[in-house]
């Protein structure tokens, strides 16, 4: 895996493009997170040598796709370019213990980048390009080993605090003496949360929302009316998804008389 990562001309020249004016290394890591994640196209590759065997990050690059080890290989490289130190990090993205006095590769089927930050690290998941920063939905929470230039190193694999699994959502009804009732909902979420409605989302042409959003509150109500819906947008990995509709149908409430 090492041998894959290198910095070469022309992966700093790239990197240092990535990067623009940003002289934040927060941002800087972002920035290149996000074009790792997003724009070269993941590929599941686990056959033979082919499982273990890493390409070199300038043939990536070039390519344009590849697999686990692929992708971390060239965030890493893209990093060290720019003067921020990176370590593969092998996990299992069953959550299955990892043996540690004998960790052989066989228990490792997956590769995050840990990024030392103080005394911890910021784990990252180049794979993920359908969540939100800082979120992987495989390998977290698990002991991961750290190779570093001197030797390796057990450490858990946590997601950013900022994208922690919570969903919030506030509802408006308005309930009318007839039994009709209108109103507005709306949910912001993070982690899992966002995970799911994110992918549940990302590939639906206009038609398709109007059939998810009528389908969403229906589950409220049967044969309630859908307005003035808004999504975020799914592909902005920064912003976590946000959702609101509005609302109205008839014999929500039934009258039944004077009960007491």
């Amino acid at each position: 895996f090492l041998n894959a990562v290198e910095i070469s001309p022309t992966i700093k020249e790239k990197a240092l493009n990535i990067i623009g004016k940003s002289t934040d290394v927060d941002e800087k890591i972002g920035k290149l997170f996000q074009f790792v994640a997003v724009n070269v196209r993941n590929i599941n590759f686990a056959f033979g040598i082919g499982g273990y065997k890493t390409n070199k990050s300038e043939d990536v690059l070039k390519n344009g796709y590849g697999d686990w080890k692929d992708k971390s290989a060239l965030f890493i490289s893209l990093l060290n370019s720019v003067g921020i130190k990176a370590y593969p990090a092998l996990a299992n993205s069953n959550a299955i213990p990892i043996e540690k006095d004998i960790p052989t590769l066989k228990q490792f089927n997956m590769i995050l980048v840990a990024i030392p930050k103080k005394d911890n690290y910021i784990f990252l998941n180049p794979f993920s390009n359908n969540s939100l920063y800082g979120y992987f939905f495989n390998g977290r929470n698990t002991e991961t080993l750290i190779v570093k230039d001197n030797g390796t190193e057990f450490v858990k694999a946590t997601c950013n605090k900022e994208s922690e699994s919570i969903s919030r959502t506030t509802i408006e009804i308005n309930l009318k003496k007839n039994g009709a009732i209108s109103g507005k909902i709306y949910s912001n979420m993070c982690g899992l949360f966002d995970f799911v409605l994110r992918n549940n989302t990302k590939d639906l042409r206009e038609k398709e929302k109007s059939i998810f959003f009528t389908h969403l509150i229906n589950r409220l109500l049967e044969g309630a009316k859908s307005k003035n819906e808004r999504l975020s947008d799914p592909r902005n990995i920064f912003k976590n998804m946000e959702i609101s509709q509005e609302f109205s149908g008839t014999e929500f409430a039934i009258k039944q008389g004077n009960l007491f």
